[in-house]
């Protein structure tokens, strides 16, 4: 954006870099104090496409293994959307805005397009990002190897880190 404004603007003095709040809260929220490396709970942070949400929670569905999945949706999305997804023992929905004061995870999915990518990256905390297949990358973080798209690319996420066995 900054190299178009600086070809395209007659008047460049103008020009002035502001960081996005957004992405000040997201790298101070303090996901570090629930990772903990030991933990065999995978949390799962929704987007606000619903399309893609159903994918990623369909496939989360089919996790043969008993490892507990906890579910936080995006602020604006209705819970109710999800009631359905409740059904399966090892998937629990966060509904309120913070996290369980005793809860631990050892792994992070994100959606396609979150921008909680960022607060998993910057905290130098494991996580993978869903993709389905009809879909393109559309991480804000580019050239990371952390995307899957169904069971066995996660599997095969997990394998490489050393991290959860699902299946």
């Amino acid at each position: 954006t900054k190299n178009w404004l600086i070809k395209n603007l007659k008047n460049k003095s103008n020009i002035v870099n502001v960081e996005a709040v957004k992405f000040e809260k997201i790298k101070t929220f303090g996901l570090k104090k629930y990772y903990s490396n030991k933990s065999q709970n995978i949390l799962v942070y929704l987007d606000i496409d619903n399309n893609s949400n159903i994918k990623t929670l369909d496939l989360l569905k089919n996790i043969k293994k008993k490892i507990h999945i906890y579910v936080k949706p995006h602020p604006s999305t209705s819970i109710s959307k999800f009631k359905t997804y409740q059904k399966y023992g090892n998937i629990t929905f966060i509904e309120n805005e913070h996290l369980p004061s005793r809860f631990k995870f050892g792994f992070i999915i994100i959606t396609n397009s979150s921008s909680m990518v960022f607060s998993a990256h910057y905290n130098r905390i494991q996580y993978g990002v869903f993709t389905s297949a009809d879909n393109f990358k559309m991480s804000p973080l580019d050239g990371h190897n952390r995307y899957f798209h169904n069971l066995e690319s996660l599997e095969n996420l997990l394998n490489k880190r050393k991290l959860i066995k699902i299946n």
